[in-house]
């Protein structure tokens, strides 16, 4: 259960985040992230929740096998023979 924040919290997170010393924000503006850090305050509180989430991870069909540690933007062979050529 995630207790309400108080204005002093609130003040803090806005603080930490940037928007108080914001000069490019209007008041609006400044109102519509604090209710939006009040309306999502569980992620703001200092309280360790589980993710309630399905695990990830890799599975690979040979138990030996290793990820694959290639840059994926390196050349094509036929390109790097072309650049030799010039």
């Amino acid at each position: 259960m995630v207790t309400p924040p108080t204005a002093e919290e609130l003040d803090k997170v806005m603080n930490t985040i940037g928007v108080t010393s914001n000069t490019e924000l209007n008041k609006q503006d400044k109102l519509m992230l604090r209710h939006m850090a009040a309306y999502s305050w569980a992620t703001f509180d200092d309280t360790m929740r589980a993710v309630d989430g399905v695990p990830v991870s890799l599975k690979f069909k040979d138990k030996d096998q290793q990820p694959i540690k290639l840059s994926p933007y390196r050349l094509a062979p036929v390109k790097i023979e072309c650049f030799k050529k010039q």
